[in-house]
């Protein structure tokens, strides 16, 4: 690769990187502030256990800031060798209301994760991708319950601004 070449795509990065971070935290900010309101409901919950609670506020935090993607980056792969696309779902005993608030407050806080890192979030899906491949669910003569599996599998990656018109 010719030095100028090399330059401009450096530069071009550059000026792209920080476009890209305001188009991913604009579109997450109403997902985010979901994701808050859930959590603090959760939190005055005298149903959900203090270590619980601790799980809430920790991932609160961390939605905000750029490392637990790429910690996701570099566990996936052994994650997904051992347990394949399994959902692993933390449940919040005896009330499926909160169950569900639960499940929600989850998928907004990947969100979070996600927009606040968008380099890492390609990777972690390229990753994924890389996996769905490997195990042949990806394929494209393949059957409507490999390409509905599929489908699902990447709907974390969508913003939706109705999708939490909902309360709880």
């Amino acid at each position: 690769m010719k030095f100028e070449t090399a330059l401009f795509l450096l530069l071009f990065g550059a000026f792209l990187y920080p476009l890209m971070m305001r188009f991913f935290l604009k579109k997450a900010h109403l997902t985010r502030l979901k994701m808050i309101e859930i959590g603090n409901e959760l939190l005055i919950s005298n149903k959900i256990s203090d270590s619980q609670k601790k799980m809430i506020r920790s991932s609160m935090r961390a939605s905000f800031s750029w490392w637990p993607m790429a910690l996701v980056v570099f566990i996936m792969p052994f994650y997904l060798m051992k347990n394949g696309l399994t959902k692993n779902v933390v449940r919040i005993p005896s009330d499926p209301e909160l169950e569900k608030a639960y499940a929600l407050f989850q998928e907004c806080q990947g969100k979070s994760i996600m927009a606040a890192n968008p380099i890492f979030s390609i990777i972690a899906f390229l990753e994924i991708l890389v996996f769905l491949t490997m195990k042949g669910m990806l394929k494209s003569s393949g059957t409507k319950r490999n390409v509905a599996y599929t489908s699902v599998s990447f709907s974390f990656l969508s913003f939706e601004k109705n999708r939490f018109a909902h309360s709880i």
